[in-house]
């Protein structure tokens, strides 16, 4: 019967700390930059930016917007879709661009698009080349969910910086 009594504390102390640990997880994860953040909360978006190390400043111009450059300087903007003024919007988008396209053929960029994800690759009716990644905030997206798409713009940016520069010089 002790050896019952003991099983029996054994399995409510194993009960206890599986659930503190499934109630206390959401807790832990609001406090780390889990909230849900939508794209309508400009001045918030920024500071999670500053706070993840990206150099994305708001623009001076009368659009809402963020003017950005990567670590290897690669420039490029965050606009704002899916509102009026601002005040409903749904979605964002990442872009950079290139003055004209050089010597890059329309079979070279989309054997690019080909190989790659999260970002597209197209020629502007200015014939630069461009770049654009589209992230939807519907639902809204984490803080720290907002930082990872900014970090994959920058790579993806960086990565296609290189592969144009190589292209074109061949």
């Amino acid at each position: 019967m002790r050896r019952l009594n003991s099983i029996s504390r054994s399995r409510a102390l194993l009960a206890a700390l599986a659930f503190c640990s499934m109630t206390a997880a959401p807790a832990l994860a609001a406090s780390t930059g889990s909230r849900t953040l939508e794209a309508r909360e400009f001045d918030r978006m920024a500071r999670v930016f500053a706070s993840h190390g990206y150099d994305l400043r708001k623009s001076d111009g009368p659009e809402r917007m963020f003017e950005g450059k990567t670590d290897s300087g690669v420039k490029y903007i965050v606009t704002f879709y899916g509102g009026n003024d601002g005040a409903e919007n749904l979605s964002i988008q990442f872009f950079a661009y290139w003055d004209g396209s050089k010597n890059i053929t329309l079979a070279e960029l989309n054997q690019w698009n080909a190989a790659k994800r999260w970002v597209r690759a197209y020629v502007d009716d200015e014939n630069d080349l461009c770049i654009a990644m589209d992230v939807t905030m519907l639902h809204g997206v984490t803080e720290d969910n907002l930082a990872d798409w900014a970090g994959v713009f920058e790579m993806m940016a960086e990565d296609f910086a290189s592969w144009y520069d190589e292209a074109a010089s061949d």
